[in-house]
């Protein structure tokens, strides 16, 4: 997935978005952790928001604190997988960044920014 011939550094950003159907879709799917994991391993940038934390989890990418999410179904899984949920927007350690929901796109979009900018990933 991150692999072409001649094209190094393709994805440097990979945002996994919460919504109706990422419980459906990303929770349980066994090829997204794996994706997740190259390319943190690669050092691209991982950002995830709302519902979509918990495919982060899972796939033991945060070990830190998280942004509480505002659904119920995630809250809940969020509680079985022992994360430690805060009530903040953004949280971001090292290449991964974590928003809480919708609502906080613009601080989790600016974060993405600066992080590009600072080249500390």
């Amino acid at each position: 997935w991150n692999r072409q011939p001649e094209i190094q550094g393709k994805y440097n950003i990979v945002i996994v978005l919460g919504g109706k159907g990422a419980r459906k879709s990303l929770w349980d799917d066994p090829i997204v952790p794996q994706i997740l994991t190259d390319h943190h391993r690669s050092g691209s940038i991982i950002g995830a928001m709302g519902s979509a934390l918990i495919v982060l989890v899972r796939a033991s990418l945060v070990t830190g604190e998280i942004p509480l999410p505002k659904d119920a179904d995630s809250l809940k899984e969020l509680e079985t997988l022992n994360a430690v949920c805060v009530d903040i927007p953004v949280t971001h350690t090292n290449n991964i960044i974590l928003g809480q929901s919708s609502d906080s796109v613009d601080s989790f979009s600016e974060k993405i920014f600066n992080l590009i900018d600072s080249d500390e990933y």
